[in-house]
């Protein structure tokens, strides 16, 4: 999603509007000192371990990780500035959509290292223990 909307260009309008960038930053930055606040008021809930869990199937546990990460802001400010810095208005679409290509890939391995690792039984226990 990142890619797509950076190639259609989002990159270049935010280039050529550095008001629309500082506010996607603000609001980016605003967003992220919400959830930190929100993350930061959150009590412990007593023994989480013995807390049943509710298991989210293939399909929405697939929706809820792709809108995670398409409402990610960090994400969109560094797909779109990682393409500003390579990639011009007179750069071919081919090219383009090779390196928007490179920087999916990228992501989809690096996500699938990050599942593997916190999937893992022994860093799943250790994490079930402290969450709250």
């Amino acid at each position: 999603m990142h890619v797509t909307y950076t190639i259609l260009g989002v990159g270049i309008l935010m280039a050529q509007s550095i008001w629309l960038f500082n506010a996607l930053k603000m609001i980016g930055a605003a967003y992220l000192i919400w959830l930190g606040l929100k993350m930061l008021r959150v009590k412990p809930q007593g023994d989480v371990t013995a807390t049943t869990e509710v298991a989210l199937s293939d399909l929405s546990a697939l929706r809820v990780d792709f809108l995670t990460n398409v409402l990610n802001p960090k994400t969109t400010v560094f797909v779109v500035s990682l393409f500003m810095q390579v990639v011009q208005p007179a750069t071919p679409l081919p090219v383009q959509i090779g390196y928007g290509a490179f920087i999916s890939g990228a992501h989809i391995a690096w996500f699938a290292l990050v599942a593997l690792f916190f999937s893992a039984g022994s860093v799943r226990a250790r994490i079930m223990k402290v969450r709250h």
